[in-house]
């Protein structure tokens, strides 16, 4: 919704002017609403236009304060992942060994807080180094899987569709994925996903194999209740974001 206001805000910003440069026997002013009605149409077009000016304004202001409390966020993503990591990275080492994955899988765990309703990455692993490298630290696009394997209730019965271009700007262009809810102790909330993805299609398709890594998950689950995790207490160094 943001991105097409800013749009309209920039076309306004655009058109406006260019139609007050037009000279008075320009076609446009041989529409007869147009001429006459100019006197009240000049008006509003001035206010359209400073409304645009202060719109657009506000959603850069938003934008750059957005990208400084990110930045902040990020830094203190990295140092909660650098606590967590070693525990979290070896036993996704040692599932991935029990589930006999080749080079052409990935397993990253993302922890998620309902405060800021984002998700962080806190552990990843892969037998191949290009993909084992650190990817986004932050996922709050809700439009994203993880954000589908949270909400959507009967994930675990499906394997989503994955093309090119969804996944164009990632280094590990995965033809399957497949998400697996982490739970609290109490099994009420969900905290997280695990997510598994392979460079091969219809990897997840069938029922069976999808269980096999659903019982696999459970040791990342018992690991990470075990860490008392909770995203939503991550502070940043200055404590100036919100709900942390």
């Amino acid at each position: 919704m943001i991105n097409f206001i800013k749009i309209l805000c920039e076309v306004l910003l655009l058109t406006i002017p260019i139609l007050f440069a037009l000279p008075s026997d320009s076609f446009v002013y041989n529409y007869e609403f147009i001429k006459s009605n100019i006197t009240i149409i000049r008006p509003a077009l001035i206010v359209i236009l400073f409304l645009a000016i202060i719109v657009r304004y506000i959603i850069e202001y938003h934008n750059f304060k957005l990208k400084g409390d990110n930045k902040k966020l990020i830094e203190a993503i990295k140092q909660y992942r650098g606590f967590l990591s070693s525990g979290i990275d070896e036993k996704l080492k040692e599932i991935f060994e029990s589930l006999g994955l080749n080079e052409d899988f990935r397993v990253t765990v993302f922890l998620y807080s309902s405060t800021l309703n984002k998700f962080f990455s806190v552990g990843r692993y892969a037998s191949a180094p290009k993909y084992n490298q650190e990817g986004r630290y932050i996922i709050d696009n809700q439009k994203e899987y993880v954000f589908q394997v949270l909400n959507d209730e009967t994930h675990h019965k499906k394997a989503p569709e994955i093309h090119n271009g969804f996944l164009g700007k990632r280094k590990m262009q995965s033809k399957s994925m497949f998400g697996v809810p982490l739970w609290d102790d109490k099994h009420m909330n969900k905290i997280g996903v695990v997510v598994y993805q392979s460079m091969k299609e219809k990897t997840f398709r069938t029922k069976d194999v999808r269980s096999q890594f659903i019982e696999q998950t459970k040791d990342i689950n018992i690991l990470i209740n075990s860490m008392k995790v909770d995203p939503n207490n991550i502070r940043s160094q200055d404590n100036t974001i919100g709900g942390f």
